[in-house]
């Protein structure tokens, strides 16, 4: 993932840091994700989250947002989540006439039909 030795070795020691949010480790990492050049914090990737999937997002932003990606299992777990959001919303209107998928969730079903009528209001 890295050549640069101390990143390698604060990696090594940050695995696991979401299991014990209290701990060392979490604070490390917390710490870590906010000094130390080139890293982001949560809420950072969670901010690039749609230019990244998108492609957007300038080269070095990309850069540290993947490296974040790799070390935080938090992270990582919610970016796959975003995909799989996106994936299903596509899914949501390849057809009008389709029954929608038996793995749609409610909640984003109905947070586009709030949507689709919040927009319908405004014309």
């Amino acid at each position: 993932m890295t050549r640069d030795p101390i990143l390698k070795l604060m990696t090594m020691f940050m695995r696991g840091h979401m299991s014990n949010r209290g701990g060392w480790r979490h604070r490390l990492a917390g710490w870590v994700f906010r000094n130390y050049p080139g890293l982001i914090d949560c809420g950072t990737f969670e901010g690039f989250l749609m230019d990244y999937h998108e492609g957007t997002l300038p080269e070095e932003k990309r850069r540290s947002f993947e490296r974040h990606l790799g070390m935080c299992g938090l992270c990582r777990a919610s970016y796959r989540s975003y995909e799989r959001s996106i994936q299903l919303g596509k899914r949501l209107f390849e057809t009008e006439s389709d029954p929608l998928p038996d793995d749609v969730p409610t909640e984003l079903v109905s947070a586009v039909v709030d949507a689709m009528r919040a927009r319908s209001d405004r014309t």
